[in-house]
């Protein structure tokens, strides 16, 4: 999926697996905001889906490097019009097109659906375990959720420190 580096990352771009994997058409979201087309599950009240996204596609903006994010829960509407979602499991990652000038113009946004490793994964798990083997599994997917929560935690104070940075050298500048 090829995004506009704009407020609303405008769809500018799909190709075919692309609208495969999402049930999409291109006439029917090229030139869409990529929110306005995939929105939170509002049946999932502990979604974060799109703020997730969100960050890592502004991640890459103000960076200009490639956003490699977790795997994502990020269910897809349905197109059948009765307003339910798919469950769907991504690993996706976001990379920017610069310009000759060194701006982020575009974002690739590449994600590969892992729904099926996923699903598959938790169904062996709790098949033909103990329910000791159940119960430590459910403690790695939480160590997993909370990598995820300090690698953003960490993401998050990063930018601050630079901004900091910034200020503090405004200031000396200021100063002088």
């Amino acid at each position: 999926l090829l995004l506009r580096a704009d407020s609303a990352f405008t769809i500018a771009a799909v190709n075919n697996k692309y609208e495969e994997m999402t049930r999409t058409e291109r006439d029917a979201i090229v030139g869409h905001g990529l929110f306005e087309i995939f929105p939170d599950n509002p049946e999932d009240p502990a979604c974060a889906s799109v703020r997730d996204l969100r960050t890592s596609l502004n991640h890459v903006l103000s960076k200009k490097r490639a956003d490699v994010m977790n795997v994502q829960k990020y269910d897809i509407p349905l197109r059948d019009g009765s307003g339910s979602f798919e469950v769907k499991y991504w690993s996706p990652v976001n990379t920017p097109v610069l310009d000759e000038a060194g701006r982020v113009t575009y974002i690739l946004h590449h994600a590969e659906d892992v729904t099926e490793f996923v699903v598959r994964h938790d169904h062996d798990s709790t098949q033909h375990l103990s329910k000791v083997e159940v119960r430590a599994q459910r403690m790695e997917a939480e160590i997993m959720q909370r990598a995820a929560e300090v690698k953003q935690a960490n993401r998050a104070l990063k930018t601050a420190m630079e901004e900091l940075e910034q200020m503090n050298q405004r200031l000396t500048e200021l100063d002088h």
